[in-house]
């Protein structure tokens, strides 16, 4: 694989937009620079893209996957060490001498480098009062502190891509690739974002609409994935001793339809490749099991340990990624139905007004936890019969009750 040619870079028109309400004309024209070389550094960050390498048939034990991607990588690498030295030279620290505490011995002090010191309180070393700190030294302090996460997250990896076990571990090597690509692409999202939320809120999602449609990618595979490991928990109830063959076969070519249209998914792409080989190894081995002479035990074996592989995906990696996004919606749902519940009989009209807001947010959480997806489905079955207030008020409880450890 050649080293790539990474796309032109894409500035959205909210971003450009925000970048251009900064009312210092000196510091516009210098944010201007940070967000177009930002916007090329996340170009070459989304280079490392494994999509297609789950059909493939990799060997264990070879560099030669390795020999294959490091020229992306290694570009990937330089663009971001370009980046970090064209910031930080583009917001210079200043370092005073005399009287002033020089810059370097600030950054040990833990008071200021933590911002543990408000305002016009004293040092209680020095004895000076912090002062206010101008919009061109925030920003200088906060490009420098991204930049040090971008290099050294840099240097981490290049060590971990030399370790012997990861160079030959195939899929382990896609996956460490892919998870530096989305630390790196949070971080100079944030970057902006923080850099420009000196002068107003801004929000990630508006100014960078990948970050947007990564996360309804992510919204839209655990909703299938909940869907097929739920079909799954039902076809092991199924599967009992004495099965008939023909019915384990229509079973496992349920299954096998249900993961195709799964893979065809244009969020699928957001699943890591070993995950999404798995998905892809799932299909292979039950059309061997349809074509063989299956065993009950056999196929309860099977299905049971992709239903095991389809939770952890929702608990751990779309748990995490989603993270933010399942806190915002979390809080926003249990407002509504807490003013639901507030309202109560008394103005049920206005209760269910709530509970209709509240109940969209929660389908946006659907395969978070099964706590969370019984008590929507209970409260769907209460409200289908009526506006009947008082038989809502249990599942709206069961509901918040299941959304709490979100906001935890």
């Amino acid at each position: 694989m050649s080293p790539p040619n990474f796309r032109e870079s894409v500035i959205s028109q909210a971003l450009s937009d925000a970048v251009n309400g900064v009312p210092d004309p000196a510091l516009r024209a210098r944010i201007d620079i940070l967000v177009a070389k930002t916007a090329r550094g996340l170009a070459a960050a989304r280079t490392i893209s494994f999509v297609g390498y789950e059909d493939r048939e990799l060997d264990e034990h070879s560099l030669s996957l390795w020999n294959e991607v490091a020229p992306v990588f290694s570009a990937v690498f330089r663009e971001l060490h370009a980046l970090v030295e064209s910031l930080t030279a583009l917001f210079p620290r200043a370092v005073t001498t005399g009287q002033d505490i020089k810059k370097v011995d600030l950054e040990k002090d833990f008071d200021l480098a933590f911002d543990l010191l408000e305002e016009g309180e004293q040092h209680p070393v020095t004895g000076k009062a912090v002062k206010k700190k101008t919009p061109e030294e925030t920003i200088t302090d906060l490009v420098h502190s991204y930049a040090w996460i971008i290099q050294q997250a840099v240097k981490e990896e290049m060590k971990k891509l030399r370790e012997p076990a990861l160079m030959q571990q195939q899929w382990n090597l896609l996956g460490e690739l892919e998870a530096f690509r989305d630390r790196m692409v949070g971080a100079m999202h944030a970057m902006v974002v923080s850099v420009l939320g000196v002068f107003y809120e801004v929000d990630v999602e508006a100014v960078f609409p990948q970050a947007y449609e990564a996360t309804e990618m992510g919204v839209a595979m655990r909703r299938q994935v909940a869907d097929l490991a739920a079909y799954l928990e039902k076809s092991l109830e199924v599967i009992k001793a004495g099965t008939p063959k023909d019915v384990l076969k229509m079973v496992l070519a349920q299954a096998d339809e249900r993961t195709a249209l799964l893979l065809k998914n244009p969020a699928i792409g957001s699943l890591r490749a070993a995950d999404r080989r798995e998905i892809t190894m799932f299909r292979r081995r039950a059309a061997q099991q349809r074509a063989g002479d299956p065993a009950g035990a056999e196929v309860r074996t099977f299905l049971d340990g992709h239903s095991k592989f389809l939770a952890s995906l929702q608990s751990v990696e779309l748990r995490e990624r989603l993270q933010s996004h399942d806190r915002e919606v979390a809080a926003e749902a249990v407002r509504s139905l807490e003013r639901a519940l507030t309202a109560g009989e008394a103005n049920s009209r206005q209760a269910f007004l709530y509970v209709a807001h509240g109940a969209r947010r929660v389908a946006r959480l659907y395969g978070v936890s099964p706590e969370l997806d019984q008590a929507a489905r209970a409260l769907r079955d209460v409200t289908a019969k009526g506006l009947d207030f008082a038989l809502a008020r249990p599942p709206l409880e069961m509901m918040i009750a299941a959304l709490k450890p979100i906001l935890a």
